[in-house]
């Protein structure tokens, strides 16, 4: 009887284990490389802030978000028109929490081949 409670325990303690490196390992994917669901969310948001300033589909070489952790963890979309494909126009959120529209707020040179 003893031995099969300390099997038990031991077995708990490993579960217990993998489940807090699983939980762990998670949060600092999330923290490194950002949230899934607030990338989608800007690059929506800016997909449509294009939209409202006239611009469509063919007007846009290509659009992507991404998560940067050194600027004070912030999202942000980039996007390249057809007609400039060496400038890569950043767009971020206009108010800290994301409660508002997203906005242009600054240019950078494509790094990306085309």
């Amino acid at each position: 009887m003893r031995l099969s409670l300390k099997i038990f325990y031991y077995l708990c303690v490993i579960l217990i284990g993998i489940i807090l490196t699983i939980a762990i390992y998670n949060y600092r994917l999330n923290l490194v490389s950002g949230s899934k669901i607030e990338k989608d969310r800007i690059l929506q948001e800016t997909i449509w802030s294009l939209q409202e300033e006239g611009y469509n589909k063919e007007d846009i070489h290509f659009v992507y978000s991404d998560f940067n952790y050194y600027k004070g963890q912030s999202y942000e979309a980039y996007v390249a028109f057809e007609e400039d494909h060496q400038t890569l126009y950043i767009y971020t959120w206009n108010d800290p929490k994301r409660k508002e529209f997203v906005k242009r707020v600054g240019e950078t040179g494509n790094t990306l081949n085309d």
